[in-house]
């Protein structure tokens, strides 16, 4: 803190706590004339633990129980259990607890039938991807789980690295396959850094345009002899939104060249973005830095402590899914398991038809759960995400794309793109979300989920259904405009009774891209797309950076409703109405014209029954911004 920031002297007591609970507490500072709340400690995120070992939800303990004794009794679907433990053997029947398989390829290799078991033992690791291809029914899925007692066993995505020996100096090195992607290397289940120049933090850019960035007053990078750095990777952000990871085509005088830099035109003219440059061996200098050679299989570890790796657990990620759906497939069950250290997916549904995932603990991942379902589906196919504690994933925790009838309730997920250098792996600069629905998936169910710690939008969703009784807490960790529940392409939408506190957006690594550009952090925000007949109904928002609601009319904007809702805690508005979107040309987009420009008046909004609190002059409780102009002053009627 600073030094004009006094801190709270405030004595506090705790009565009442149970001895078989562990708590933790988080410090957020505000400053000194209370009209901004930007900083946020950096300490502890994890939810409390009961009894049980499980992280706690709203609906009670989500995850696998890891005190749970499993003594399988009779199937309930009627048909065959078969049992895989790490102290097994492929070469066993696999129908007991005393003769079982060894490893998951047994399990991909057996032909499956409706109302089959496959229970992991606890107190197990299993390396490799858990391949479904054959359909259960409604009345007796295929179903993937846990017995016997300890933790939660492990379906894990890593290959355990040993043979170690002195590169240079504090720098080991072994051999693995070559010709792998892995992204991400892990020393006692922690990330490690893939090696990056700085090794922490981030330099500004003095130019940038669509093929790379300048900075002229880095010694290091003009000190940097030929090529030094290509083939390596330039991570910067590109956006207010987004974070880009390109190749390095070429570097010389401060210059560094990629093939393309997406959003680069967008921003040209403005020197300050952040960037780091990352995945090449010369930069490897400080403990808890990796490499991996792709030609030769080679990787390099600076351990944490510099210790010698070999007293140490270091794995490194090769298989891309934990589990992995075939398209098309129905009525399969997964429950207890811990699924992590994938490249992409922790698990993937394609198509998948009446697919229950509950009580997993999925991430250390790109994507905890990516569920694609294909639209026109009807809402009896729809899938269910229950109590899952997805965490530590560097892209979205969970992501449905279609279909019809999905629920995802009881969910905690938390620290959902938390670092630059590990989230900008993604293909696509759009993302980093807790939740992520979109192609307009129908009537769907978001319901008391906790979403806490993410890199850009808490929850955003498309198409129809209810998002309720949610607690979104702390996003836009490492970006700015966005929120935490956002939507776009919406049509019968309700958004009700959930509680978003905390969104202060980062502006660290980019410029004032304007004059009065203020940081745009948003509570509830209304995207520039269509969006049609959406209420937000008694929510509670509260300590909000810029904006609690964001109604930003873009294309058609028909219908809306905001009722009801209780705000306080924001700097610019409580509500907020603009047509900003309204003159943003999307060629092809605009309905119901398809106008070059989007000129879409709208006069139906309904905004009634809110009880908005503002403690300074500030602060607006309304917000009205008139920006788009037709060329003869007219203005975007709403």
């Amino acid at each position: 803190l600073s030094s004009t920031l006094a801190p709270d002297t405030t004595s506090y007591s705790a009565t009442g706590l149970s001895a078989s609970t562990t708590y933790y507490f988080r410090v957020k500072a505000v400053n000194a004339t209370g009209s901004s709340a930007y900083a946020t400690s950096s300490g502890v995120t994890t939810q409390a633990t009961g009894g049980t070992g499980q992280v706690l939800g709203i609906n009670g303990g989500v995850g696998p129980n890891n005190t749970e004794n499993v003594t399988p009794g009779a199937n309930p679907y009627g048909g065959t259990d078969y049992f895989i433990s790490c102290s097994g053997n492929d070469s066993n029947n696999g129908t007991s607890a005393s003769t079982p398989w060894l490893t998951i390829d047994k399990v991909n290799s057996t032909s499956k039938s409706a109302g089959m078991r496959f229970m992991f033992k606890r107190d197990c690791t299993y390396r490799g991807t858990i391949g479904i291809s054959q359909s259960g029914t409604a009345s007796a899925p295929i179903e993937f789980s846990a017995y016997g007692s300890g933790t939660a066993p492990v379906i894990s995505g890593s290959t355990l690295l040993s043979g170690w020996t002195v590169y240079s100096g504090n720098i080991y090195k072994t051999t693995t396959t070559a010709g792998l992607t892995p992204k991400y290397l892990f020393v006692g289940g922690e990330y490690q850094t893939l090696a990056r120049q700085p090794n922490t933090g981030f330099y500004m850019t003095d130019q940038r345009n669509a093929t790379g960035i300048t900075d002229t007053g880095n010694t290091w990078l003009s000190g940097l002899s030929g090529n030094a750095v290509v083939g390596g990777d330039l991570v910067s952000r590109t956006s207010p939104w987004s974070w880009t990871r390109t190749k390095i085509t070429a570097s010389a005088a401060s210059t560094i060249s990629v093939a393309s830099l997406a959003y680069g035109t967008n921003w040209s003219a403005q020197a300050g973005w952040g960037y780091l440059v990352q995945n090449k061996l010369s930069l490897l200098d400080t403990a808890g830095e990796w490499y991996y050679d792709t030609a030769t299989g080679d990787v390099y570890l600076w351990a944490p402590g510099s210790v010698n790796p070999s007293t140490l657990t270091v794995e490194i990620t090769t298989k891309d899914r934990g589990v992995s759906h075939g398209s098309g497939i129905s009525d399969t069950k997964i429950k207890n398991l811990v699924i992590e250290q994938q490249n992409e997916h922790s698990i993937h549904i394609s198509n998948g038809k009446r697919i229950v995932l509950e009580n997993l603990s999925v991430g250390k991942s790109e994507t905890g759960i990516n569920n694609y379902t294909s639209s026109g589906r009807p809402a009896s196919e729809g899938n269910i995400i229950r109590n899952n504690h997805v965490h530590d994933t560097n892209l979205e925790g969970v992501y449905t794309q279609g279909g019809a009838g999905h629920l995802i309730e009881g969910n905690v997920i938390e620290r959902v793109s938390m670092s630059e250098d590990r989230m900008s792996n993604a293909a696509s600069n759009w993302g980093h979300f807790g939740i992520y629905t979109t192609d307009s998936a129908s009537n769907q169910t978001i319901r008391r989920n906790i979403i806490k710690d993410v890199g850009y939008i808490g929850l955003i969703a498309t198409g129809s259904g209810l998002v309720t009784e949610n607690y979104i807490e702390n996003a836009l960790v490492n970006m700015t405009d966005g929120g935490g529940i956002a939507f776009d392409f919406t049509d019968g939408m309700t958004i009700s009774k959930n509680i978003v506190k905390d969104m202060y957006s980062d502006m660290t690594t980019m410029p004032t891209l304007y004059v009065g550009y203020i940081p745009l952090a948003k509570g509830i925000y209304f995207g520039d797309k269509d969006i049609k007949n959406t209420t937000i109904d008694a929510n509670i928002i509260m300590d909000i950076e810029s904006d609690a609601v964001w109604m930003d009319h873009g294309t058609e904007y028909i219908g809306n409703k905001v009722t009801n809702n209780i705000i306080h805690g924001f700097t610019r508005s409580g509500i907020g109405v603009s047509d900003w979107s309204n003159g943003i040309d999307f060629p092809g987009q605009c309905a119901p014209n398809n106008n070059s420009v989007c000129f879409v008046a709208n006069y139906n909004d309904v905004v009634t029954g809110n009880k908005i609190y503002g403690l300074n002059s500030t602060q607006n409780p309304f917000y009205f911004l008139y920006s788009y102009s037709n060329g003869q002053g007219a203005k975007a009627d709403f």
